[in-house]
């Protein structure tokens, strides 16, 4: 027998938040309707054999039933007493759902939130409380919400619901920051158009056929260009500094119209040639003509009766996008921060967190006399570097600047995020020496033997065991392999001392860490053996 107290519950609960006594956010609240809850018994008591399922579809199809007999009987000769009773019918069928759909309308806002949270920009405009606020204004109406849901079928009523109601909130968080303008910069809304977009938008706003193809044509140059013009990787082999976000120079915007001017003659485009400036407007009126046409192309609240895939395409590369810039950005932000640093604090970070050398064999570089010192310096450098991020995505996404117990608030628990990053940028850092290393002063002779040692898994396992006598089956592949790796390695320490002004002594742990680096490099980089020297 079905559970009585869980359906009473179920149609007569209703869920609010509030902000807690603490102040430390809002909580989530139920309280009973009275009216539902003396409605919702009496009707159980009279059907004790009824589910919930069977109730909810009950007062789905007498909602829409009634408002369909409402006007039979508003237009017909009937009693008003009938018409009435009608009416009130209808009421409470209406509430009693909304009623059953608060704890769905949770449910989907809270999977929803979840997503948004991924890029905290986005998330924080639609907090867990904006996504259930978006899904209770949807369900106020469920007869049009569930027009389309087919009463016969077999698929349980909850899982429709839900699977609508994330629909919507996607699109309503889709609509607006397409019409608030927040996806993309416009060189990033520039980049993610496709050909056939462009020209659709530019149609819609008012350029003629031939305009449309000088458009495009300007266009097509800017995207061939960008690698160029926002290179993700320096010359010197470090991450580039410049934002993709920041506008063309005048300089860039002259070699897009070179460029644009040897195509007009290539393709016999016949049309006046142009200046960098004339590009630079070419361009303005793409990014105008993208987003009056995004602006139109949200999915209106009134259209979602229909169940769609919940990993919305549109939505998930919303998301994928915004947390791709957010992520750039700290990135910046932090390499900012930690090149701020004095450089003893910058070796130490870079050996402690690349090479793992030992905090006690740091004691010289930070000049202290006590490993607890140099912990303390470490976490010091960190919560900086994490401090001035804080502060860089306030100003950036909230447009504000967070006072110093709001920053330590953030801050708590938080300095792992910074030093995986920093984890990852210092092995980079010491990868990218070894990457030159194996394929500049190692001949590709020496590089055969290497991958003829990897070959033979067996082989490599014996030649690892570097204070083993171990009997391999072929002593001077075994020979030659630790011989190349030293010259390497010895390379690779020189450079070290070079680069960073350090001195690695003989047999000293720094020494053995730069032993355990190479090796790690070999085992992880096969591929680059391979390579050919440019």
């Amino acid at each position: 027998m079905p559970d009585a107290e869980q359906i009473i519950k179920r149609f007569s609960m209703c869920i609010y938040f509030r902000d807690s006594h603490r102040g430390t956010g809002t909580i989530l609240v139920q309280g009973y309707d009275p009216t539902l809850k003396v409605l919702i018994e009496d009707l159980v008591e009279s059907d004790p054999d009824a589910s919930e399922e069977d109730w909810i579809r009950s007062f789905l199809k007498g909602l829409i039933t009634s408002i369909e007999n409402y006007y039979t009987l508003l237009f017909g000769n009937v009693n008003t007493s009938v018409t009435f009773t009608h009416i009130i019918f209808s009421y409470f069928c209406q509430k009693l759902i909304f009623s059953y759909l608060q704890l769905i309308c949770f449910y989907a806002a809270r999977q929803i939130s979840d997503k948004l949270k991924k890029s905290p920009s986005i998330g924080s405009q639609y907090p867990l409380e904006e996504c259930f606020l978006i899904a209770c204004e949807a369900t106020v109406n469920p007869a049009k919400l569930f027009k389309k849901f087919n009463l016969n079928l077999d698929c349980p009523f909850h899982r429709y619901a839900r699977t609508s109601l994330c629909n919507i909130i996607q699109n309503r968080v889709v609509r607006d920051l397409k019409l608030k303008s927040v996806k993309f910069s416009d060189n990033g809304l520039l980049r993610q158009l496709s050909k056939r977009q462009l020209k659709i938008a530019l149609k819609e706003y008012g350029i003629n056929s031939k305009d449309i193809e000088i458009h495009d044509l300007a266009w097509q140059l800017f995207k061939d260009s960008f690698e160029e013009f926002y290179p993700p990787i320096s010359s010197d082999g470090g991450r580039a500094n410049k934002l993709s976000t920041i506008p063309l120079s005048d300089q860039q915007l002259e070699q897009i119209a070179t460029r644009y001017n040897q195509q007009l003659q290539r393709l016999a485009i016949e049309t006046q040639p142009v200046t960098g400036q004339d590009i630079k407007k070419l361009l303005a009126t793409c990014v105008q003509a993208a987003r009056a046409s995004q602006n139109q192309r949200w999915i209106p609240l009134e259209d979602h009766g229909e169940i769609q895939d919940v990993e919305s395409n549109t939505f998930a590369n919303l998301i994928k996008t915004e947390r791709r810039q957010e992520l750039i950005q700290v990135k910046e932000t932090i390499l900012q921060e930690f090149k701020s640093l004095d450089k003893p604090a910058q070796q130490c970070l870079m050996l402690w967190l690349g090479l793992e050398v030992n905090q006690s064999d740091l004691m010289v570089f930070l000049r202290v006399e006590k490993q607890y010192q140099v912990s303390r310096q470490l976490q010091r450098y960190q919560k900086n570097i994490l401090k001035a991020v804080t502060q860089s995505y306030a100003q950036a996404y909230l447009s504000r600047t967070l006072t110093a117990k709001e920053i330590n608030e953030i801050c708590k628990d938080k300095l792992d995020d910074i030093k995986e990053y920093l984890t990852i940028y210092s092995r980079d850092f010491f990868s990218q020496i070894l990457d030159r290393i194996f394929l500049e002063l190692i001949s590709s002779e020496e590089r055969s033997i290497l991958i003829q040692v990897f070959n033979h898994s067996d082989e490599y396992t014996q030649v690892q065991a570097r204070h083993e006598k171990s009997s391999t089956s072929n002593p001077e592949l075994r020979s030659r392999f630790l011989e190349i790796k030293h010259k390497a390695q010895q390379r690779f320490r020189s450079v070290l001392e070079e680069q960073m002004h350090i001195h690695v002594v003989q047999n000293s742990s720094l020494e053995k860490c730069l032993t355990n680096f190479v090796d790690k490099w070999l085992q992880q980089n096969h591929a680059t053996l391979y390579k050919q020297k440019r």
